[in-house]
């Protein structure tokens, strides 16, 4: 996926990396509201056309 931030590179893997210490896939509810939410918010169709 390709993400625009705010932070620089190293910043937001640290963040990302505290953040999976904390997550667990296998909590069910965690893992589809993560999905409902990039659905949400993420224009496929877009980025498809964009990648050509």
């Amino acid at each position: 996926p390709i993400l625009v931030v705010r932070e620089d590179t190293y910043s937001i893997a640290k963040m990302l990396e505290k953040l999976s210490v904390r997550l667990r896939l296998r909590d069910k509810v965690k893992v589809d509201r993560g999905m409902s939410l990039v659905i949400e918010n993420v224009n496929f169709p877009l980025l498809y056309k964009k990648l050509g």
